[in-house]
């Protein structure tokens, strides 16, 4: 099944309980069109810093958590969601200051019709990483890698 679309839920969107059971439900009615949402920290990470937490472990968490939390999201509108790390399965890797997404892992994932995906990714090193979205949207070329190619979006 073809990737329709590729969503990007930013900082100040991920707070707004509006906003995210309108977007479930505008998911919802796209039916079993194949889509990647993509998201990052959201507010949460500030209150966990209030609590004494070091600001990457918070950002950590809160991506991790947030993860599970719109995974719960979907589900109560009858969104068939999987939930994975960009650093999981290298689905998403940034290689020489490029991000690319490895469109085969991702196919391969399941035939669940829509995939979220955080923006912690595999920076080709042991680490997980944080790949802030002001990057994500405007400086770094995003590619989808397929066996064999490369092709740019």
């Amino acid at each position: 099944m073809p990737i329709h679309f590729i969503a990007v839920l930013d900082h100040q969107h991920l707070e707004n309980s509006v906003f995210l059971t309108a977007f479930a439900k505008s998911l919802a009615k796209l039916g079993d069109r194949k889509g990647i949402i993509v998201h990052g920290d959201s507010p949460y990470t500030d209150r966990l810093i209030q609590t004494g937490m070091m600001r990457e472990d918070a950002r950590l968490r809160a991506i991790k958590d947030l993860n599970k939390r719109l995974i719960g999201l979907f589900a109560d509108q009858g969104i068939p969601t999987i939930g994975v790390h960009g650093f999981q399965k290298e689905m998403a890797t940034i290689k020489e200051g490029e991000l690319w997404f490895n469109k085969e892992k991702i196919e391969d994932l399941h035939d669940i019709p829509n995939l979220l995906l955080s923006n912690l990714v595999d920076e080709m090193t042991d680490a997980q990483n944080m790949f802030p979205f002001p990057n994500f949207q405007q400086r770094f070329p995003i590619h989808l890698m397929m066996p064999k190619s490369c092709f740019s979006l």
